[in-house]
């Protein structure tokens, strides 16, 4: 294999990962941020009328 057919096997696999984090990792990520984010406001809320009844 010359330098050059391995650098574009490099790059080919390069992006096949990008594509694989674009499509598949960052929006299972983004759905579980939106989880937590929902389960804080909620422990948030209960936190805030705990307050106002002290």
């Amino acid at each position: 294999m010359k330098f050059e057919e391995a650098g574009k096997a490099v790059d080919r696999e390069v992006k096949k990962l990008v594509d694989f984090v674009e499509n598949k990792v960052r929006p299972a990520t983004r759905q579980e941020m939106a989880e937590l984010l929902r389960k804080a406001s909620k422990n948030l809320a209960k936190m805030a009328e705990n307050l106002e009844k002290q």
